[in-house]
């Protein structure tokens, strides 16, 4: 993927409305979650490659401590570091947008570091990830212009810790950042080197999927009654009957919530059915007409609408809160 430069931001594209209704969608006829997943997503691989921001101290430094503090240098573990906090603030934030971006378009996978990817997002997603990395590369333009001066602060700072040889010449041949795509399914050569070996693997991949599916279901729970949780909490009048102040953003997650929905679940029968497809809908009846404009100011001034959104959310928290804890102690049982 190319990397442009200019650390401009970035315009996420639309990620649209909540148009399904999940519980229209026929799981008798339609394939299982898992099945839609396995045809309908790629994955996809974010990886960041740096340099180490801290060094051991060296055995003799060690020895001198220990000995200061009355005890024995093995049972010590000391190191110090090469950049302070504020130096790499730029490298840090321009990688924690990346890593944003990615998650905001994918679903998890149970194979650390590897999401899936809804074919239908592909382009918005690479079209998204350009100037970012765009960014994060400019970021570390910037770290290598201002390295003469982070190294004198460095030195000053660690006195005698302080290695020249620590820091490499030029610290852009050292961070990068890269998209993958790996293949998540079975190689086709082997289905003439081995069949019964390529059922095998095939059949892991379709339990994989499925357990791919169940946890994004279960994520995407967690998420929508962290949401849920905080609106009625920040919606609901004082003890005293006074009227809370809140913030824009609070009440438009919710819109997060249904666009979600409708790009990362629907497409796949994720949610299609039972406590959380209910809560989708009530909470796109809740949410109506209203914008991310319109409803925190009728939040705020309707108090008919706002005690009925209180009362809603806090069935929605219910719901949602034992949707969780019945999956978490089936993961036990399974476990055992």
């Amino acid at each position: 993927m190319a990397i442009t430069t200019g650390r401009k931001p970035a315009r996420q594209p639309a990620r649209g409305k909540l148009e399904s209704d999940p519980r229209q969608m026929d799981l008798f006829t339609a394939e299982a979650p898992g099945a839609r997943l396995r045809s309908g997503t790629i994955g996809c691989q974010l990886a960041f490659a740096g340099i180490g921001v801290r060094r051991s101290i060296e055995e003799a430094i060690k020895e001198q401590v220990a000995q200061s503090l009355d005890t024995h240098a093995e049972d010590l573990v000391a190191s110090y570091k090469l950049f302070a906090k504020a130096d790499l603030t730029d490298v840090t934030s321009t990688k924690g947008a990346l890593k944003a971006f990615w998650m905001s378009y994918t679903l998890p996978y149970i194979e650390p570091g590897v999401r899936l990817l809804p074919h239908a997002q592909l382009q918005q997603f690479q079209l998204g990830m350009t100037p970012l990395m765009g960014n994060f590369a400019t970021a570390v333009a910037e770290l290598q212009g201002e390295m003469p001066q982070i190294k004198a602060r460095r030195k000053e700072a660690l006195g005698e810790l302080y290695d020249e040889t620590d820091y490499p010449d030029d610290v852009r041949e050292h961070f990068s950042v890269s998209v993958s795509y790996p293949t998540l399914e079975p190689p086709g050569y082997l289905m003439k080197l081995d069949p019964a070996l390529y059922q095998q693997e095939a059949a892991r991949v379709k339990a994989q999927m499925t357990q791919a599916a169940s946890l994004a279901e279960t994520v995407f729970t967690a998420e929508m009654l962290k949401i849920v949780k905080n609106l009625r909490t920040s919606i609901a009048n004082t003890a005293a009957g006074k009227q809370k102040c809140f913030k824009d953003s609070s009440a438009n997650h919710v819109f997060k919530v249904l666009a979600d929905f409708q790009t990362k679940m629907a497409p796949f029968g994720i949610a299609s059915d039972g406590p959380l497809s209910q809560c989708l809908v009530e909470l796109k009846a809740l949410v109506g007409n209203h914008n991310p404009s319109s409803l925190p100011e009728a939040l705020r001034n309707e108090e008919q609408f706002r005690t009925k959104a209180v009362e809603q959310f806090g069935k929605m928290e219910g719901s949602l809160t034992k949707m969780l804890e019945t999956r978490m102690t089936l993961r036990r049982r399974v476990s055992a």
